[in-house]
């Protein structure tokens, strides 16, 4: 595995500003690299129903991908030592790698992260992994 065999996929949903939608659409037209959903807004209100989205999409058109990366848009990832890994780890199928988050509190008070009691009522949250992850699924 060489850095040249990596797919790299913004997954983006719409701005409020046209002007950004357009360079999104222009983006995409000179790079083939941006995947846009329409069907909302993109903010952290959404951000489960944008990564839903993208795996379902990494089901339907990425068939014969061997590993999926999921990052945000403020890490910087070393590729070689993400190769050097991947040569490291026993193949497995339907295997999810990152830093798991347990008894993980939500956040009550005003914050983009928040979220009320009526959205999530229970004192800690499930197991779940950081916002860095991937997984072998095929």
């Amino acid at each position: 595995m060489a850095p040249n065999d990596f797919k790299v996929v913004f997954l983006v949903g719409q701005s409020e500003n046209l002007t950004t939608n357009q360079l999104v659409i222009e983006e995409f037209q000179d790079h083939n690299d941006i995947l846009q959903l329409n069907d909302f807004i993109d903010s952290y209100d959404f951000i489960t129903r944008k990564v839903m989205k993208g795996f379902k999409w990494i089901a339907m058109y990425c068939k014969n991908a061997q590993y999926v990366l999921r990052i945000n848009d403020d890490v910087l990832v070393n590729t070689f030592s993400l190769i050097n890994f991947f040569k490291n780890i026993s193949y497995k199928q339907n295997q999810l790698y990152g830093h798991l988050l347990r008894k993980s509190l939500p956040i009550r008070f005003q914050h983009k992260h928040q979220v009320s009691k009526f959205e999530f009522d229970r004192e800690f949250y499930p197991d779940y992994p950081e916002g860095i992850f991937f997984g072998i699924f095929l």
